[in-house]
């Protein structure tokens, strides 16, 4: 599935954005609270804004992929925000990219994590929010999952 609509949440530079903007065409808009890496990829030509509360879409106008790369341990309250972007941002059967450091596998217990993950907890939480977890897979300390924005009351069956 190619997105036609991409927003990532923590985009720093915007160095991901551009990645799939190039790859697969999609239209790229960013997040990012930073003033000066949101200055930076404003200055490469992204759409980035300070909040998600900058962004206003309509059902017909969603994500087809929303990604948070190394966001989600940051969050004071995950599960609100996973419900909100399901709820708010996300279309109807977009996909939900996250990467968060490895609980197992990778120091993160760091002092601006308020988080840590493990596999089976981020497939909890994802679960929890109504998602679909469709692959979790490890790699370098980094724990990645994708996700699928159908509600689902069951554990994640289609998973690889």
């Amino acid at each position: 599935v190619v997105p036609n609509r991409h927003l990532d949440i923590g985009c720093s530079t915007g160095a991901f954005l551009l990645e799939c903007s190039n790859k697969f065409g999609c239209q790229p808009t960013g997040v990012e609270p930073g003033n000066s890496y949101r200055q930076f990829a404003q200055e490469r030509g992204l759409e980035v804004v300070p909040s998600i509360d900058a962004i206003a879409v309509d059902t017909s106008d969603r994500f087809d992929l929303v990604s948070l790369i190394h966001v989600v341990e940051h969050l004071a309250d995950p599960v609100t925000t996973l419900v909100r972007v399901r709820e708010t941002l996300l279309a109807q059967n977009g996909w939900l990219l996250v990467e968060v450091p490895n609980l197992y596998a990778h120091d993160s217990l760091e002092p601006a994590h308020v988080s840590a993950f493990s596999p089976h907890t981020l497939e909890q939480l994802l679960l929890k929010t109504g998602y679909r977890v469709m692959r979790t897979w490890m790699h370098t300390g980094t724990l990645t999952l994708c996700a699928n924005a159908s509600t689902c009351s069951t554990a994640a069956s289609a998973r690889e």
